[in-house]
């Protein structure tokens, strides 16, 4: 064997042992989502989005959340009048 030919073998051995030599994994197709016609739970604005939207944008959602938050604390204030 001469020196080129040694080279190559200890270059295929070193990618087949860091994964190289191997085929990858076959990528699943991913799921396309379906677009509907949705309303804003906010706002009430129609808006194009999956199943899983409820806000037609990141302003309505945060607005909506503080609102929960709020009604939350003041719901937690009248439970505590209420027990004295």
């Amino acid at each position: 064997m001469t020196n080129e030919e040694e080279a190559i073998i200890k270059e295929q051995a070193a990618s087949r042992s860091a994964g190289l030599g191997t085929k990858p994994a076959a990528a699943k197709p991913k799921k396309e989502k379906k677009l509907e016609t949705r309303i804003c739970a906010d706002c009430g604005n129609k808006f194009q989005g999956t199943r899983a939207t409820w806000f037609c944008s990141p302003a309505c959602k945060t607005k909506s959340y503080r609102k929960r938050k709020e009604e939350e604390v003041i719901r937690d204030e009248n439970q505590d009048n209420v027990e004295r």
